[in-house]
């Protein structure tokens, strides 16, 4: 039986487990769907997500021989339980559900303060918003529970570790990147004093043993928790090309680079980014983020034409309309995020005519998608000329990735590596732990910008700047 590691990722899209060898080839993946959510905070149901899962490792388990598993994914969904019996008292609520929406608007006067202390901007999305509402939901008292984030719950049933790591405590509002704890004073804010918060252990490092009798050899298989699904990517884009920016292409869009840690200051703040623990020691990441990039796509291949484009036909679109687009995209179904942080925005066509048809749209949305990148990325300028590093499934659209470069005037970097987000997992899994490793070499693409593309893109940015502050005035 072939030996390999494998590599969990709880994502929004998709349920994935991978195997790779102690090169980084990768061996086999299986992917499920991620089950539909319940509305109004219901969330995913724990035991369907645990089946769907178990069933991967089960099947892989036929063919391989596991020698360690490292767990990533989103980061802000989480699952309240009880904290002796690790009984769930809610389902596991997604990042996206708005249910929290009344309280971030009530604690916006305090976001400029919090910010100092976690790196992070006001939003619903956060775990001590949701830790809130599910204990109000449950009508439960804060005392004889814990939240957990959604990867932290999944290393729990597959280890019975009660742990998380840096990246997914930065991402409850709770954690003091600062100093590195849980903030007892952040605790009060949100009226959890008595509730409950996993140990915090290093990224990468072994939670615990993949539990006895579960699979042949089970007790000996090291479990790891490595932390925040685009960091893992940065991980892994960073051998790809050293001082890029990482491009996560996935349901949310994110760009994330890394400096030295130090105290944030006034300036991190009207840079307009957020901040928090890298997966490595000693470094801080900034992200700057669109929540909704891959979801535009989605509901323009699907909900818009009222049935189901396939991607070949999308790139047929995205070829014959080389040019600019007719009318303008704004990508906000889920909000702006960086650099405005307004949740109560909505995704909007701008100069719609008839001669409108379904490719054009198409079209529009890619260049809307790269517009509202540029706007995004003007919030690094230390990093202006630095090459984009992108994974994700856009990446396999050359026509995309090629307006992608034109519109952002940067070359932009296509890795060759499947499951990067995986890979990356696995790597650190295997740095942190001792495990034998290689990172492969990454093959893939690189795009530059075409010539005559600043002159084509930058007046048509200028205006696309003018409409969006036009639109968010109005809201």
């Amino acid at each position: 039986m072939e030996h390999g590691y494998i590599g969990i990722d709880f994502g929004t899209t998709n349920l994935k487990t991978a195997v790779f060898s102690q090169t980084g080839e990768l061996l086999a993946c299986l992917r499920s769907s991620t089950p539909k959510p319940a509305r109004d905070g219901g969330g995913y149901c724990p035991d369907e997500v645990f089946g769907l899962i178990e069933s991967q490792l089960r099947q892989l388990s036929r063919s391989y021989s596991f020698e360690g598993i490292a767990v990533t994914g989103m980061a802000e969904a989480g699952i309240l339980l009880e904290r002796d019996t690790r009984k769930p008292l809610s389902g596991i609520i997604p990042w996206f559900d708005q249910c929290t929406g009344p309280m971030a608007q009530a604690l916006e006067g305090k976001a400029r303060a919090a910010f100092l202390q976690t790196g992070l901007r006001n939003s619903y999305k956060y775990g001590a918003y949701k830790y809130r509402w599910a204990l109000d939901a449950a009508q439960r008292a804060a005392q004889g529970t814990i939240w957990l984030s959604a990867c932290d719950w999944l290393v729990m049933r597959l280890t019975g570790a009660c742990v998380t790591d840096p990246t997914f405590a930065a991402r409850t509002y709770l954690y003091d990147i600062g100093l590195g704890t849980w903030s007892r004073e952040r605790m009060e804010l949100f009226g959890l004093s008595g509730g409950g918060l996993p140990e915090i252990m290093p990224s990468g490092s072994r939670a615990g043993f993949l539990r006895a009798g579960w699979l042949p050899g089970a007790g000996h298989v090291p479990v790891a928790l490595c932390g925040h699904d685009h960091l893992c990517a940065a991980l892994a884009a960073a051998h790809s090309r050293p001082g890029s920016i990482c491009n996560s292409m996935g349901t949310a869009e994110t760009f994330v680079g890394t400096r030295a840690a130090r105290p944030l200051q006034a300036a991190d703040f009207e840079a307009g980014l957020t901040w928090g623990p890298f997966v490595r020691p000693g470094r801080q990441y900034w992200m700057a983020n669109i929540p909704s990039a891959g979801l535009c796509m989605e509901w323009v291949r699907c909900a818009l034409p009222g049935h189901e484009i396939s991607y070949e036909e999308v790139e047929r679109a995205l070829e014959k309309s080389a040019g600019p687009a007719q009318a303008m995209f704004f990508p906000w179904l889920s909000g702006t995020g960086t650099p405005t942080y307004r949740a109560d925005l909505g995704g909007v066509f701008w100069g719609l005519t008839p001669a409108c048809g379904w490719g054009e749209m198409v079209n529009a949305v890619v260049e809307g998608l790269s517009l509202w990148e540029r706007c995004v990325l003007a919030c690094v300028p230390q990093a202006e000329q630095a090459t984009v590093c992108a994974a994700g499934g856009a990446c396999r659209s050359a026509a995309w990735m090629q307006r992608k470069a034109d519109v952002l005037h940067r070359d932009v970097f296509c890795s060759s590596i499947q499951e990067g987000t995986l890979l990356g997992a696995v790597e650190l899994m295997c740095e942190v732990c001792g495990l034998p490793f290689v990172t492969p070499k990454d093959r893939g693409r690189l795009f530059r910008p075409e010539a005559g593309a600043a002159e084509r893109y930058d007046s048509i940015y200028s205006r696309y700047l003018e409409i969006a502050g036009m639109i968010q005035n109005r809201k």
